[in-house]
């Protein structure tokens, strides 16, 4: 499965199921993944919720005006710390991946695509605490 912000990339037209079903799918393979035994032992919302945290932050500096290509480093160091929570075992790789193939589609000259992707993150966490409900 692969993160889809864009029906047409070229034109930038956004993916209409963006933000409902491509967020929900998303989110139950990542629940998914997380599960052993039937019970979550990865991917816990707390983990979850520290990067969803860490992106609101961001979008907070962007809005408030500050200059999105310094920021945009920062941001893509997300991958980093994905990599980092994956390696201890915090996350799964499907979590990493869906972080990944999101940054990748930020680009400095397209500040308003992190804005896309902060509404993203939103309803897949909406979708993620549904199905991380259920394994409780």
């Amino acid at each position: 499965m692969k993160v889809d912000f864009y029906s047409d990339v070229k034109n930038k037209t956004l993916n209409p199921n963006l933000f409902s079903n491509h967020a929900e799918e998303w989110a139950k393979k990542i629940c998914e993944s997380g599960l052993k035994k039937n019970k979550l032992e990865r991917n816990k919302i707390s983990q979850i919720r520290k990067f969803y945290d860490e992106v609101l932050r961001f979008s907070d500096f962007v809005k408030a005006g500050e200059d999105y290509k310094v920021i945009l480093p920062y941001i893509k160091m997300l991958n980093a710390k994905a990599a980092y929570a994956e390696g201890r075992k915090l996350v799964t790789e499907d979590f990493k991946v869906f972080i990944k193939q999101s940054l990748d589609y930020l680009t400095e000259q397209d500040p308003k695509t992190f804005d896309i992707f902060t509404n993203f993150f939103e309803a897949f966490m909406g979708y993620y605490k549904l199905y991380e409900s259920k394994y409780k």
